[in-house]
């Protein structure tokens, strides 16, 4: 009987302490949200996420309350934002990671400009973002998305080489079997639709070979589309 007394006596002040500490902590407002920290952010805007996740905080105080997942989806909606991660720092803070997305191209669509990332996304493009991203732009005369996704892949495989030349690319133009790129002083460089990667393997190569010699710029153009070629012309200053 003495034990079991014991045991719920014991119980009681569990339960006790557990309801002192609760109110206490509720009436010194620890769990209230006093802090947001937003990271990684670059093109976004911190008050454009503030207002985006606004309404997530409106009824809700309590960091222990809040519904992260309903948070992040708010967040990753934004077009312009690719993934987000938010973590909660007790008792009173959140830190919200952004990771905005990564342009690679911007095309013209029925009258509207749109931004082509690293996964084939069309992300619409407004004057804000057009003037902050500096990205190649694709034009085009035949309306078929394999050869966006085409061009798209030629980026991806010159950035990741030769981020340099990536930066001189101003525009490229994409006929029906041929594909132009235009870079910084109007050299102009030709490949085969059907052979685009093949094509940038062989440039990057003699690239290589004229380092230290010359510059791409010093070419009015370079000509890969006969295969196991390169045909080339200088500028005039070269011509003698």
């Amino acid at each position: 009987m003495k034990n079991n007394a014991a045991n719920i006596l014991n119980l009681l002040l569990v339960f006790l302490s557990f309801y002192i500490i609760n109110s206490y902590v509720k009436y010194i407002n620890l769990y209230n949200l006093n802090e947001i920290k937003i990271y990684g952010n670059n093109f976004i805007e911190e008050k454009e996420i503030e207002r985006i996740i606004e309404t997530s905080f409106s009824n809700v105080n309590n960091i222990l309350s809040l519904d992260i997942k309903d948070i992040q989806n708010k967040i990753n909606n934004n077009p312009y934002i690719k993934a987000s991660k938010i973590h909660t720092i007790l008792p009173s803070k959140i830190n919200i990671n952004i990771k905005e997305i990564t342009p690679i191209a911007l095309i013209e669509s029925n009258n509207n400009y749109y931004f082509i990332d690293n996964d084939y996304n069309k992300i619409y493009a407004n004057n804000k973002s057009i003037n902050y991203y500096s990205v190649p732009i694709i034009s085009s005369t035949i309306n078929d998305i394999n050869e966006y996704e085409k061009i798209t892949d030629i980026l991806i495989l010159i950035k990741s080489k030769n981020i340099d030349l990536y930066k001189s690319i101003n525009e490229l133009t994409i006929t029906e079997e041929l594909t132009i790129i235009e870079i910084n002083k109007g050299t102009k460089i030709k490949l085969k639709n059907n052979q685009g990667k093949e094509n940038i393997i062989k440039l990057l190569s003699f690239l290589n070979t004229i380092t230290g010699t010359k510059k791409l710029e010093d070419y009015k153009y370079v000509d890969l589309t006969i295969p196991k070629q390169i045909i080339v012309k200088e500028n005039n200053k070269y011509n003698g």
